[in-house]
């Protein structure tokens, strides 16, 4: 699927369907050209998006401006008659979609959705009141989410201000000329990548300080020994998420990888040292304490920096240009961990690091909020199958009256 921005597509593949909602972070693009051939495979606000791999199970409701499917997503118009499409969203997602879909799958342990397993799938025709009512938890919780991204931003952009790189606008050079004494003998890099004169000019202005990341945080090193028996919560690259969190997964002990490596606590900040590019930096929140994430993470913990201040700047794009010009091998590239610590820092003032951390915090509260509003959506369709949708709405409305939310 590709979503049109500007003069370019982007590629969604099946990692960026979610529960619920498309994930467009980390995507790939294509040309215009490309794009417009594939005219025939466009899709419409409302449809319904499944993975036929990869996200396996997993279905999203696309709500923002049209886009282009690929062979690996499969797109599900609803007869808006009979079911109402925020309604067949949740009810995929709900155990008795999820059951079928892996019920029927091909593929093995890695499970691939073909268009005989959606032909025979068994939707229960619900009220259509009730689904008009899943419509409209559905469309809160998304806009819940948007606030989340918008508070992000707005942090990002504090962040950027205080450093005098927002709406930065590169050198019109495109070519620097170094001596030998200028190039190797004092950075040991050979490639010209790293000497083009926009990188250049960015780390002069992030070098201000005299700081470097080692200097406002340390290496947290707890090593992970599996125990004979029990689970753990097992955090991987692929489990980071847009704006800095991290899902995890329950993983038997005598399963564990060899990778998982790292115990993380309360307020690290994680970032991947394997291709930096993709903003793959996350935060720790309090109940994640004590779950082990992969060795592909170096865990840092804050000491003389807000947490939520250096997710934010490890994250930002320009800064994620710089991690990835210090990234070795074509095929994998990767960081040093020595070479990450010593990428330079300069801390905007505290009164801003105060307001950047309080969107953060706004933001990571909002995206929570809206979580729990899809699995109140979702168990709600399948109390409403299991019981009835008079019962179902009663429940979802009890939920709704705790958190203090009142749907318009």
């Amino acid at each position: 699927m590709y979503l049109i921005t500007g003069g370019s597509a982007v590629l969604l593949q099946t990692r960026n369907i979610d529960e619920f909602f498309v994930n467009t972070e980390d995507c790939q693009r294509i040309t215009q050209k490309f794009h417009q051939q594939l005219k025939k495979s466009q899709i419409k606000k409302g449809d319904v998006l499944i993975a036929r791999s990869g996200s396996f199970g997993k279905a999203s409701i696309y709500l923002d401006s049209e886009v282009v499917n690929s062979a690996d997503i499969i797109i599900v118009e609803s007869n808006k008659n009979r079911v109402n499409p925020f309604y067949l969203v949740g009810f995929i997602n709900s155990k008795f979609g999820t059951s079928q879909l892996f019920r029927f799958a091909s593929g093995g342990l890695q499970g691939h959705v073909n268009l005989t397993i959606l032909e025979n799938l068994l939707i229960p025709t619900l009220k259509s009141d009730f689904q008009d009512f899943l419509e409209l938890l559905i469309k809160y919780s998304y806009n819940i989410l948007k606030d989340s991204k918008k508070f992000y931003q707005q942090a990002e952009d504090l962040l950027l201000s205080e450093l005098g790189l927002k709406n930065w606008q590169t050198t019109e050079e495109t070519f620097a000329v170094k001596s030998f004494a200028e190039s190797f003998l004092s950075s040991g890099r050979f490639d010209a990548e790293y000497y083009q004169p926009k990188q250049q000019k960015v780390m002069a202005i992030i070098r201000q300080s005299g700081l470097c990341i080692s200097n406002v945080v340390s290496l947290a090193k707890r090593k992970f020994q599996p125990e004979e028996q029990g689970t753990f919560n097992y955090i991987e690259i692929g489990n980071l998420r847009g704006e800095g969190f991290a899902n995890s997964e329950v993983v038997a002990m005598e399963e564990a990888p060899s990778r998982a490596q790292w115990i993380v606590k309360t307020n690290d900040v994680i970032t991947s040292t394997v291709r930096p590019i993709r903003r793959l930096s996350a935060l720790i929140e309090t109940e994640q304490s004590n779950y082990i994430c992969s060795s592909g993470f170096a865990v840092l913990k804050p000491t003389k920096i807000e947490p939520e201040v250096l997710l934010v700047y490890l994250r930002s794009p320009i800064v994620c240009e710089i991690l990835d010009l210090h990234t070795t091998a074509s095929m994998y590239p990767a960081i040093s961990t020595e070479d990450l610590l010593n990428i330079p820092i300069t801390l905007p003032q505290e009164s801003t690091r105060q307001k950047i951390t309080e969107k953060v915090r706004a933001s990571r509260k909002a995206r929570e909020q809206s979580k729990q509003l899809l699995e109140i959506a979702k168990t709600g369709v399948e109390r409403a199958i299991e019981t009835d949708e008079a019962t179902a709405t009663i429940w979802i409305n009890q939920q709704l009256e705790a958190l203090g939310v009142k749907l318009t």
